[in-house]
């Protein structure tokens, strides 16, 4: 499965793949998996083997990842402008031991930040 999201990276943002009523980019590829299934007649020691198939679907919106990419720029602005000014919000405490390490010094009594 990971070599075929690898392999379909690769491809999804090509221009044959743009489906422009959508406004967003489609690639479908077939995927083989083995099946494995004991039968209800276990005591005969059945096990049907073969090969099946499943289909892949990846959606790329190129709009959806740069307004995402912006919402994000402006959440690490304001919680970084929280922690330097020291008036943190108790909401945000996980967000802020996700993304920073906080320190104070003794010398300064200034918080350093280091992403």
């Amino acid at each position: 499965m990971q070599q075929e999201l690898e392999s379909a990276r690769a491809h999804l943002r090509h221009w044959e793949n743009f489906q422009a009523d959508y406004h967003l980019y489609a690639y479908t590829t077939p995927l083989a998996w083995q099946y494995i299934a004991r039968s209800d007649r276990s005591y005969k020691g059945d096990v049907l083997k073969s090969e099946r198939r499943a289909y892949l679907h990846l959606y790329f919106n190129k709009e959806k990842e740069t307004e995402d990419a912006y919402k994000l720029n402006r959440l690490l602005t304001r919680l970084k402008t929280e922690l330097e000014s020291g008036k943190r919000d108790p909401a945000h405490e996980k967000t802020y031991a996700k993304r920073w390490r906080c320190t104070v010094t003794r010398m300064s009594l200034k918080k350093h930040l280091a992403i």
